[in-house]
């Protein structure tokens, strides 16, 4: 007589939890970071709080009891002990800007998977590119830029009350905070309206829930937030100090910053965050001596849209003078308004 086949099973609740998590891709960075893939098109490392957040969502989503931390952790440690042995070719994430081989750049509009796309020839709004974007819990979407007769440095000077004259330096500045593997000089704004002009500049190509931050104590805390914005903007107040200026220009340089241990049997990872840093000064500060040096009195509403587009005009001009793919010493020879960029300061002075 044979005997009754046993039911299956049921799933032990690490096993729907590894199941819960099936709508996200997994794989590794060339730092040998975990990373999640999501279906919005953004990815996440592995033990980021971002993931976390949306593994207990999934299993809500699936009435699945909810998990212990410790249960929880335990299935981020399976992902990612299953990445670091699988000897999968590695991917590069990028922050709000990547460039490809060939010099294309793909801007993050962070609306489902939309980027724009910008090539020597136009830009272009896309929703299919190579482009792997982190994105963070605090930042917003890109403003979708439209065509406009006005140039940047128009739009910006009717917006600021400056002369084109000494609105060309912040145009120069934005182009070169869009330009991957190149140095932007800090930009340090003065004046009565300085607080409201860095949120508009900062909002044209990089906007996030709180624009500007007070300047850090400690260069871990800069390297953290260089590692959540791809633009540093901050509200210095009346006095920096060395330490703080050292560590503005180590940044600003690309040297690499130790960022969190994601697990204790992980040695520590360390990436390169060069980011466009933009200082609000009660006073004029020098913090390295080719910096962007303004002072603006005036800041009145101004269309983002617009000015994003006519800016992205203005970057498909630059590329046109860089061969791809970019290089940072080509910066030296590279010219905007016919003058190279590197002597850019008010006037075309050095600070004083």
């Amino acid at each position: 007589m044979k005997q009754a086949s046993q039911p299956p099973a049921e799933p032990t609740a690490f096993e729907q939890l590894i199941a819960a998590c099936a709508k996200a891709m997994f794989f590794l960075t060339p730092s040998r970071q975990s990373y999640a893939s999501l279906p919005d098109g953004s990815a996440t490392p592995i033990y980021s709080e971002q993931f976390r957040g949306w593994v207990l969502k999934q299993a809500a989503d699936q009435a699945l009891p909810i998990p212990s931390p410790y249960r929880l952790a335990h299935v981020l440690r399976h992902h990612d002990n299953v990445l670091q042995t699988s000897g999968a070719p590695s991917t590069q994430v990028h922050s709000r800007i990547a460039v490809q081989p060939d010099g294309t750049i793909h801007l993050d509009l962070q609306i489902e998977n939309e980027a724009i796309e910008i090539t020597g020839h136009t830009w272009t709004r896309t929703h299919q590119h190579p482009a792997t974007f982190r994105r963070h819990e605090l930042d917003l979407p890109l403003p979708v830029p439209t065509l406009s007769k006005a140039t940047t440095t128009q739009l910006l000077a009717k917006s600021l009350g400056l002369t084109e004259v000494a609105a060309n330096p912040l145009t120069n500045w934005l182009t070169m905070a869009l330009l991957p593997n190149v140095a932007a000089p800090i930009l340090v704004i003065t004046g009565e309206a300085r607080i409201e002009a860095a949120r508009l500049l900062r909002n044209i190509i990089d906007p996030v829930v709180h624009p500007l931050f007070p300047l850090p104590v400690t260069e871990g805390q800069l390297g953290q937030l260089a590692q959540w914005n791809n633009v540093l903007a901050f509200d210095a107040g009346p006095y920096i100090t060395e330490a703080r200026k050292s560590a503005l220009r180590r940044i600003r340089r690309g040297v690499p910053v130790r960022i969190r241990e994601v697990s204790r049997r992980q040695s520590p990872i360390y990436e390169t965050t060069q980011r466009p840093i933009l200082i609000a000064a009660d006073a004029p500060v020098e913090i390295e001596k080719n910096q962007i040096n303004i002072e603006i009195n005036q800041c009145d509403a101004a269309p983002l849209s617009q000015l994003l587009g006519a800016l992205l005009n203005q970057l498909v001009g630059a590329l046109k003078q860089i061969e791809a793919p970019i290089q940072p010493w080509q910066i030296d020879d590279m010219q905007l308004h016919g003058v190279p960029v590197a002597q850019y300061t008010t006037a075309n002075k050095p600070f004083t």
